[in-house]
């Protein structure tokens, strides 16, 4: 039986949603190793594009091998020093879901085209930059504004928490890793709600043993890594809070 509403008022749990995203703090090494990673991919393409064609000269030959162990000690070195600036980045919905929806009406998604229905040709052209608040945002806010804020929601790095002035000196990300982590922000507000009684339903039909099972333990763990509700290798998480 759940707690009476007596003890819930004077204990009202704080529910806090969060997500962990790893993040770099050098963008110029991800920026290099993937140009690497490119180079690489491009010199095997060539390499597997005419396997029965005419081969290649003796001396570009040796000259593509050559290149390719140098990219392949480039990867190896720039790796290795983006593993010092690496981590894991946590964000929470520390703006309640009220403030939430208030912040996005201050910060409107900027305005799409607006097509005729029946020929499907622009009758208003969009605000700039429109394209990014649907593909960062989904259209909920505006990206730019959410990627200056994202400060806001950023509250641990590996597991320490954020002190003030960290965010922007200490914690400088690049552009992509910003994308990113806004995407998330949003997803810890808009993402669908879950049935709880159809949950519950889940639970029980999970945990019921089967023929032959052993304990009522047994399917208790799925096998697959994922947990109950949330697909395999999400992220958020909704953590109980004393006020």
């Amino acid at each position: 039986m759940g707690k009476s509403l007596s003890e819930l008022r004077a204990n009202p749990p704080v529910v806090r949603r969060s997500a962990v995203e790893r993040v770099s703090l050098r963008p110029d090494l991800v920026a290099k190793l993937q140009t690497l990673v490119n180079e690489l991919e491009d010199l095997a393409a060539q390499r597997s594009s005419d396997p029965d064609g005419p081969a290649k000269p003796q001396r570009l030959a040796d000259r593509t091998i050559m290149r390719r162990r140098e990219i392949e000690a480039d990867i190896e070195a720039i790796a290795a020093e983006m593993t010092d600036f690496e981590g894991d980045l946590t964000l929470e919905a520390r703006r309640p879901d009220g403030e939430w929806v208030t912040w996005c009406q201050l910060h409107p998604a900027r305005r799409a085209p607006v097509r005729n229905p029946r020929t499907g040709e622009i009758v208003t052209d969009g605000e700039a930059g429109w394209q990014a608040d649907q593909q960062i945002t989904l259209g909920y806010c505006n990206s730019e504004a959410l990627i200056e804020d994202l400060g806001t929601y950023a509250v641990a790095w590996d597991g320490d928490e954020l002190k003030p002035g960290d965010w922007g000196s200490t914690i400088v990300l690049g552009r992509p890793d910003m994308k990113r982590l806004a995407r998330t922000v949003v997803g810890l507000y808009e993402n669908e709600e879950t049935d709880l009684p159809k949950l519950r339903r889940d639970l029980s039909a999970t945990l019921r043993p089967g023929p032959g099972s052993s304990s009522p333990d047994s399917s208790a763990s799925p096998s697959d890594g994922s947990s109950d509700g949330n697909q395999a290798g999400d992220t958020t998480t909704t953590t109980p809070m004393e006020p």
